[in-house]
């Protein structure tokens, strides 16, 4: 705008300065015809350059990228069991906020070793080792989703050490020659509760 406005202020100047020139030469209208149809081009050109829309310019879009969420691990297992025992560890709670598919690897972690079954399936399982005493076997499930999102957790089985059964044969005897004798071994038990097998008397050789 201000560039109009100086320019129609030098035009203008000089329409008065060429009209007092040649006023004496009687051609005032003609300079006055050229100079008005030039400030009129000038107008024209000025106004259709200020009105033209510039050009849309798009902002570079950005993506969305979706987020894939880490499977929830849940693990369970019995906190203590007896040598010999079958156990279970169950990791099919185990879940994927996106809902999918879900892989799964157990393994042991510390303790005395032991054969994993069905390692690669939610539920695995094993035989209770024997043990000396109580001992603690610390297992882990990795859970892994169709993108690779891993999820892990460890559960921890204490293996109980079971006592030996308490043998008990009953109290002396002193019998007679040729008298019938019975030995009773019914005080004997087994610390854990469990059913007992005799398997007979031995006749011990005395000095």
């Amino acid at each position: 705008m201000l560039a109009i406005l100086l320019l129609s202020g030098f035009i203008a100047i000089s329409l008065d300065r060429t009209h007092g020139v040649f006023a004496q030469q009687n051609s005032t209208s003609n300079l006055e015809e050229t100079l008005a149809r030039q400030l009129s081009e000038v107008f024209e050109h000025t106004a259709a350059n200020e009105t033209e829309p510039a050009a849309n310019v798009s902002a570079p879009k950005s993506e969305a990228v979706g987020t894939n969420y880490f499977p929830q691990v849940d693990v369970q297992a019995p906190a203590t069991v007896n040598q010999g025992e079958i156990v279970k560890l169950n990791g099919s709670t185990s879940s994927d906020p996106d809902g999918e598919q879900l892989y799964y690897a157990w393994s042991q972690d510390s303790g005395i070793p032991v054969a994993l079954n069905d390692d690669s399936q939610p539920i695995a399982n094993f035989t209770a080792p024997k043990v000396s005493e109580n001992s603690v076997l610390s297992f882990s499930l990795l859970v892994e989703d169709e993108k690779g999102g891993m999820g892990k957790n460890t559960t921890y089985v204490t293996v109980q050490a079971t006592d030996k059964p308490h043998a008990d044969a009953g109290g002396d005897q002193t019998v007679d020659e040729g008298e019938w004798v019975t030995l009773d071994g019914e005080d004997s038990s087994d610390p854990n509760g469990g059913n007992l097998n005799i398997h007979g008397f031995k006749q011990m050789d005395r000095m």
